[in-house]
């Protein structure tokens, strides 16, 4: 639940992609958000081998969305005013914490936890938990789930 930074925007020359500080376009105009690029990073990671890193990465991408739904839930009650000061009283903005969840969903109407990705994407969040805090090593099909199950979240909360 916090704002963003402002940059200068980069044109890849190599690529055709331009970069505007939070958003990335494609030469086909494509418009990629933070989260999307953190689960292109992931599926690379995944690609390279680096199984482990990429569920971290995967999740990551979930905690961006996560915060961005918030910014645009406050923005939508006319209470972005209250955003800093109600999120000073909470420990990041992850789902994976009921009270997070429930003012997101006071906030919202939307009981995320009630989509079917839901019990698939508390499992990864174990999972992750298992990775970061113990060192953890998962395989490529685990790291496969998690991606899957972190898309469809960033993907519920972009539309």
């Amino acid at each position: 639940m916090s704002g963003e930074a402002s940059g200068a925007g980069q044109i890849s020359t190599a690529t055709g992609d331009i970069t505007l500080s939070n958003l990335t376009a494609r030469g086909d105009a494509t418009a990629i958000t933070y989260p999307q690029t953190l689960l292109d990073i992931a599926k690379g990671l995944i690609d390279a081998g680096k199984f482990s890193i990429a569920v971290v990465v995967a999740h990551i991408a979930c905690e961006v969305a996560t915060d961005r739904a918030f910014t645009k839930a406050f923005g939508a009650k006319g209470l972005d005013y209250l955003e800093e000061s109600i999120g000073a009283y909470f420990s990041g903005s992850a789902f994976s914490q009921d009270r997070n969840r429930k003012l997101y969903t006071a906030l919202t109407g939307d009981e995320i936890q009630k989509e079917p990705f839901w019990v698939p994407f508390t499992r990864s969040v174990e999972r992750r938990n298992r990775i970061a805090h113990k060192g953890a090593i998962v395989g490529k099909t685990e790291a496969e789930e998690s991606l899957a199950v972190a898309t469809d979240f960033v993907a519920h909360l972009e539309k």
